[in-house]
């Protein structure tokens, strides 16, 4: 039963692997996206959906007021590869916030994919499996 039992772990971790892919390197809490912004403006609410969607850009159009205030709360996530630039061909101006997806920072995109599409695996597929990828005994 174990040479069995090895095998079928050893497919399914290479096909979790092919199908949900690597876990990126550093994944930014939901809680800390959901924290980013104020919670009475519909500027910060938009920021904070955009954080948990799949989305690459988004656009802030308005007054310097509301510009500046989400340029103040972007502040806290540059080093999640967020970056943010004011476009001033037209008026109002347009503030643009991006995310980077790289090697490092590649859980800014899709945030919580990663980690809910492996945790819908593990639960349905009801195994354990150790850190080496062998069989944990039960």
């Amino acid at each position: 039963m174990e040479p069995f039992r090895t095998f079928c772990v050893a497919i399914i971790k290479a096909y979790a692997n092919t199908v949900i892919g690597q876990q990126p390197h550093q994944l930014v809490a939901a809680a800390e996206l959901q924290g980013v912004g104020c919670s009475t403006c519909s500027e910060c609410a938009a920021l904070k959906a955009f954080f948990l969607q799949d989305t690459p850009m988004i656009d802030f159009s308005g007054a310097q007021a509301k510009r500046s205030h989400i340029e103040q709360h972007l502040s806290a996530t540059a080093s999640w590869g967020v970056t943010w630039e004011t476009h001033k061909l037209r008026s109002p101006h347009t503030l643009r916030v991006c995310l980077e997806c790289s090697e490092r920072t590649g859980a800014a995109c899709g945030i919580g994919r990663w980690s809910d599409a492996a945790v819908g695996l593990g639960a349905g597929l009801r195994l354990d499996i150790g850190e080496n990828g062998s069989p944990e005994k039960g």
